[in-house]
């Protein structure tokens, strides 16, 4: 047996208990693979906080308890594989993600996943970094790919560039050649991050914007007047704090229609923010003006 990692998300009277367990798997070395399963030897393994994202959510819906495998991101070395896998071969360095309702966890030393949820691991990149960042790499990679349509030559902006999503698009957007990038930071620490970890030349660092009306009228004085093609944000309000006073319930945060204001001809903004509307809305949506 090995011992794994969980965590137990359960509902009571209304709030939400969530605790750690260390549990025993039985050894993958005493299953027999089947299908497309493979062995993987865990080096690495991430632990984000995935346990608040919209899927969970939406299980505790239907059920008042749920147990989750801690460290999903997962990087190792494939030990052994099923009679029907073709993608990869024993000794082959890869990284992925396990399902959310895997028997294992990445903490364990080794688990049993299905061949379609790695991907080959490139020399260069070690374990630790490839576990690390994949998570956050794939958001990226679906919020400008798959939602943005990203082209060649167009305007990005970032919320808040320092944090490690925000570093990931800043990377990918100049990667497929975004022409300007615009990106917001909290404070002078991380501005001056960002200027040590990205050597881009065309990332432009916005700080103290935390107001919609500061926002709209530096983006619009760096393009302008014409707007930035693609947001990725973060962090917005929904609804507009009209007294002007701080409130503790209502970060002050640029407000949705601020967004929109920034935004060019045929823009897209991308966003985590659950409740713009009375619809219920998916972790990454995608607004075309």
């Amino acid at each position: 047996m090995l011992k794994s990692l969980f965590v137990e998300i359960c509902q009571e009277d209304g709030s939400k208990h969530i605790n750690y367990v260390i549990d025993d798997t039985v050894d993958p070395q005493c299953i027999q693979l089947s299908g497309h399963e493979i062995e993987v030897e865990v080096k690495a393994c991430g632990l984000s906080a995935f346990h608040d994202n919209q899927a969970v959510k939406e299980i505790l819906k239907k059920k008042l308890s749920l147990r989750l495998p801690l460290g999903l991101e997962i990087s190792g070395v494939v030990r052994r594989i099923g009679p029907d896998v073709f993608l990869v071969r024993p000794g082959n360095r890869v990284y992925g993600l396990l399902a959310i309702d895997s028997t294992y966890s990445g903490c364990s030393p080794a688990i049993i996943l299905l061949e379609h949820q790695v991907v080959p691991l490139p020399e260069q990149v070690s374990h630790v970094m490839a576990a690390g960042a994949v998570g956050d790499c794939l958001r990226a990679y679906t919020a400008l790919h798959y939602l943005a349509h990203i082209e060649r030559h167009e305007t990005v902006l970032v919320f808040d560039g320092a944090t490690p999503f925000g570093t990931m698009v800043l990377q990918l957007a100049s990667h497929w050649g975004a022409s300007r990038l615009f990106c917001t930071v909290q404070n002078d620490d991380e501005g001056a991050y960002l200027e040590d970890v990205l050597t881009l030349s065309a990332v432009t660092v916005l700080e103290n914007v935390e107001s919609g009306n500061v926002l709209q009228k530096k983006i619009m004085e760096q393009t302008a007047g014409l707007g930035v093609d693609v947001v990725i944000d973060t962090r917005v309000n929904a609804h507009r704090n009209e007294t002007c006073i701080p409130t503790p319930n209502i970060p002050d945060f640029p407000h949705k229609h601020d967004v929109i204001s920034i935004l060019a001809v045929g823009g897209r903004w991308v966003t985590f923010k659950q409740d713009l509307s009375d619809c219920w809305t998916p972790s990454l949506v995608r607004f075309h003006t």
